[in-house]
């Protein structure tokens, strides 16, 4: 391989007056892109130089031969969403793209697949369908578990009419070792690859609106391009979905500072959300909770702050609406140091007070974490732990906005909030229940509140309050139970590389000693 001399950045001379050395590429060997963007490529991974200097790091990949990128497949798949919308804009044209359809019921096109989907022997399927459903609810799952087991169960080969779609059974198999694309978009965020994640989004987005299922006044909307629901369970399983694609949409727009593809207020009638908030999946079995029964429980009622009474607050409407405020939170506090006009600034502070009182008044109406922790089915709790540290999160935030303002009341809440965030978890940890998986946008709320418990005591350090509050008896109680909170979370974060970053992170400014140092 020939070489040729070159400066680390720009061509001048290093620190001791010597020019680098870096291989002269074969043609193929420079990351795919380097090649797009026909830049100098040093052929290092995993990440280039050029890669690393530009700070795209993340798109730095290589591959050999006709191997296709991740970017080049994502491409692929972008352009085939595109198709697909062009086709639901236009019902009218022949249908050249793909149909919408019940998960049990394959039409044709699914037939076809059957012959190319070899399932597990059956003692392997059914280990696998039971890991499945026990994380199921974490992962955007919304069908009614023991329906979707029984049909799992059925006698016959992927594709047969009695029997789930072989592309629900096929990702089913892959996460018991992901249904529709809002389960591909969580495993990907759960693993750290945000890209892949946000065009599930974009398109399980895409297909709600298409579908109809967030006009649910009735059983079966006019306008629906699904077929009519048989039954209270599939009705239910319908408002789920469309529930479970606003939370997540909601959650990881907060994390990443991108605009939700959800709005929060619309005035397209095709757009606007009347889908009654969702029920535990068992609820819809007793026919208390069909759509057409629950007036005054949808999202306009909710942002009003004028929801009918009688209706006890299930943990998938409590994750919802935490999903909601923890974005809206975060987008406030992005919007906080920006140069606004006088009107533009009175009209996000009026937005501001309204989003906090929802949110305050959320909490105001909950009952304990304790609660929630006697419920025996753990779908319930695991949904309800996530709500509740969501909302902590987003009143983190929330107040944190106020604080800036000299808001010494909000500085307080700031500093409740986070630390009923570490309590809620230390008493799940106590609880000894065994989630194995949880919602990986969990690593985030943690994360928030750890921030404001190690600025509180990084600001005692600087101040004379430790001078007024000697520790003769060892850690002081906020430092010990920042270090108890973090140990609750190592129980959950194994499932997840996205938690285990976050975790990973915390735990190394913990070790990093002062002013964390016991001594």
């Amino acid at each position: 391989m020939e070489y040729r001399r070159i400066s680390p950045t720009d061509g001048s001379p290093g620190p001791d007056g010597q020019h680098f050395t870096q291989p002269i590429l074969k043609k193929g060997r420079a990351c795919v892109n380097c090649r797009r963007r026909k830049m100098k490529c040093d052929g290092v991974q995993p990440v280039c130089g050029s890669c690393l200097r530009t700070e795209k790091a993340e798109d730095c990949e290589y591959t050999t031969g006709s191997e296709r990128s991740t970017s080049q497949r994502l491409e692929d798949e972008v352009h085939r969403l595109q198709t697909r919308l062009r086709d639901l804009q236009r019902p009218s044209d022949p249908p050249q793209g793909v149909t919408l359809q019940q998960p049990y019921v394959p039409d044709a096109s699914n037939r076809r697949q059957q012959s190319s989907l070899q399932e597990p022997p059956l003692q392997v399927a059914q280990r696998l369908l039971d890991t499945f459903l026990a994380h199921a609810s974490q992962l955007g799952f919304f069908l009614h578990p023991g329906r979707f087991r029984s049909s799992v169960q059925l006698p016959g080969s992927a594709g047969h009419e009695s029997r789930p779609a072989p592309s629900l059974l096929s990702t089913m198999y892959l996460l018991g070792i992901h249904l529709t694309e809002v389960l591909l978009a969580h495993y990907f965020f759960s693993n750290k690859r945000p890209v892949e994640a946000k065009y599930h989004f974009n398109a399980a987005y895409s297909l709600a609106i298409a579908s109809g299922i967030h006009k649910m006044r009735t059983r079966n909307p006019p306008d629906s391009t699904l077929p009519p629901a048989t039954d209270d369970i599939e009705e239910g399983e319908r408002v789920n979905a469309y529930w479970a694609i606003f939370s997540a949409d909601k959650e990881w727009a907060g994390v990443f500072s991108c605009n939700p593809n959800i709005p929060s207020v619309t005035t397209s009638a095709s757009i606007r959300l009347v889908t009654p908030f969702p029920r535990e999946i068992e609820e819809y079995e007793t026919g208390r909770y069909r759509c057409e029964m629950r007036p005054g429980h949808t999202f306009d009622d909710f942002l009003a702050g004028g929801e009918a009474p009688g209706e006890p607050l299930s943990s998938r409407a409590l994750h919802a609406k935490a999903a909601f405020l923890f974005e809206r939170g975060r987008a406030f506090s992005r919007m906080s140091g920006i140069e606004l006009s006088n009107r533009q600034r009175n009209g996000l502070g009026d937005d501001f007070r309204h989003i906090r009182s929802l949110a305050l008044n959320l909490k105001a109406t909950l009952p304990p974490f304790e609660t929630w922790l006697r419920n025996p089915n753990i779908d319930v709790v695991r949904t309800a732990y996530v709500g509740l540290t969501l909302l902590d999160a987003a009143l983190i935030r929330l107040h944190g906005v106020a604080a800036t303002h000299g808001d010494e009341k909000a500085m307080q809440q700031r500093m409740m909030s986070a630390q009923n965030i570490f309590n809620n978890s230390m008493r799940l940890a106590s609880a000894s229940w065994n989630f194995g998986y949880l919602n990986p946008i969990i690593g985030i709320a943690w994360r928030e509140a750890f921030d404001v418990l190690v600025d509180e005591i990084r600001n005692r350090a600087q101040s004379s309050w430790s001078a007024r509050h000697p520790s003769a008896q060892g850690e002081d109680p906020l430092r010990r139970q920042i270090r108890k909170g973090v140990s609750s979370f190592t129980i959950y974060s194994s499932g997840s590389t996205f938690i285990r970053c976050e975790l990973e992170e915390m735990t190394n400014i913990l070790q990093g000693g002062s002013p964390f140092s016991t001594t």
